[in-house]
């Protein structure tokens, strides 16, 4: 496991024990703080890490994409992304017959192709 994944599991793990005081707190078994301007700015930050969680999660879950989604995404035709492939001018995976290519590749090959 690479370092981020790591972090992202340190957060799950702070997250589930958040989410378990605070069903404790609705419950009357603890007392909840009695500054309302606490309780706010720590919703605040968990709303943040949740929301930087769920983006770091992007790119710690390779997700990889067909000929068919990226033509869809870069409005080219299949034959097109297919010259990209047979060429080497996209990094691919074939998995038998077929192409698969990572997101962050194809992002990589439009920000290289940009003009």
């Amino acid at each position: 496991m690479n370092d981020l994944g790591k972090l992202l599991q340190r957060y799950d793990e702070w997250a589930k024990e958040r989410a378990d005081i605070c069903e404790r707190d609705n419950d009357g078994g603890i007392e909840s703080p009695s500054s309302s301007e606490w309780q706010n700015s720590d919703d605040t930050a968990f709303d943040l890490l949740e929301s930087m969680a769920f983006e770091l999660r992007k790119f710690a879950e390779p997700n990889y994409l067909t000929v068919d989604e990226i033509a869809e995404k870069m409005r080219v035709s299949k034959m097109t992304v297919y010259r990209l492939c047979h060429s080497g001018q996209l990094p691919t995976i074939r998995v038998g017959r077929s192409f698969r290519v990572l997101e962050t590749d194809l992002a990589g090959f439009v920000r290289q192709s940009e003009i």
